[in-house]
């Protein structure tokens, strides 16, 4: 090897290694609504179950050595799971059995979620689950992490109410959005990350959730930790088949699909922030009481 190889060749090695030790950008209920639900829990606890919370996180270690040095940062592993096993990537293939506890599908004619709705597979499922799982003090710490970073997704995403809708337009996957207001194409997307990104605007994500945790009042916490998953998903349902989410219309007793692209703007954006603030906080103080009763199990 020459000198000037040998100068380029420790060039290009140094460049991977900054790059690779890059803190990840933002990411948007995608990445960004899910670690504002960890952080407004992990806020919500006491101090010796935030020093455990921490302490079981850091013992996760998934495929290929993955590990987090947050819980927040673990909150999103459960997406990562659903693309690398739809992709059928090895080591990842076993993940494949939670595709479909992100959701919970509901017939068009549905008013309100039965639990027969679920048929045993949908996100009530992954709650129940792996609560189970973390809160079995006599698992190994891995498995009881891995259990607690996919609870706190999957009770995450019972509040997203795209993630409580209709199987033939796939929670809105295929309900395109138009008109350049969000950057999102779609509009379970726009409800996943668009609305969330422009409600922390370029406000740090952290300070963001102590302003919405230190904003939930005593009765509220108390209110929302006594309600059911299932309760959690029909309030979900309720905001989802609203006229003003402009997803689907009253026809009989059916909420029909709407025809043609959504065209979002400002006004959309009011009103779907307000219910997203307001998801992401219950979410929050949910996650929370889940994870203390775990705890003290």
């Amino acid at each position: 090897m020459t000198q000037d190889v040998r100068k380029r060749t420790l060039f290009i090695l140094g460049l991977i290694a900054l790059i690779a030790a890059a803190p990840p950008p933002a990411i948007a209920w995608g990445g960004l609504g899910h670690r504002l639900v960890c952080a407004i829990a992990w806020i919500q606890l006491d101090e010796d179950e935030r020093t455990e919370v921490d302490r079981l996180a850091s013992k996760f270690r998934g495929p290929r050595g993955l590990t987090y040095r947050y819980f927040t940062s673990g909150c999103t592993f459960a997406d990562k799971a659903r693309i690398l096993a739809r992709d059928g990537a090895l080591d990842w293939r076993g993940y494949a059995t939670f595709e479909r506890w992100h959701f919970l599908n509901v017939p068009r004619e549905a008013s309100s979620v039965l639990k027969g709705h679920c048929q045993g597979d949908c996100v009530l499922t992954g709650i129940e689950h792996h609560y189970r799982v973390f809160a079995n003090h006599d698992r190994p710490d891995a498995e009881r992490a891995e259990a607690m970073l996919l609870l706190a997704h999957w009770i995450a995403d019972a509040h997203q109410p795209m993630h409580v809708a209709f199987a033939d337009d796939f929670g809105g996957n295929a309900v395109d959005v138009e008109g350049g207001y969000y950057d999102e194409n779609n509009l379970h997307a726009v409800w996943d990350r668009g609305v969330v990104k422009k409600l922390v605007d370029d406000r740090n994500w952290w300070k963001f959730a102590e302003a919405l945790s230190g904003s939930v009042t005593v009765r509220e916490r108390r209110r929302w930790s006594r309600d059911t998953p299932l309760e959690w998903v029909r309030e979900s349902l309720r905001v989802t088949i609203d006229p003003r989410t402009r997803y689907c219309r009253a026809s009989g007793k059916r909420c029909a699909p709407l025809s043609g692209a959504r065209r979002l703007n400002g006004s959309y954006q009011q009103y779907a922030s307000n219910i997203v603030r307001e998801r992401i906080r219950r979410a929050g103080v949910r996650l929370a009481a889940y994870l203390a009763d775990g705890l003290r199990r």
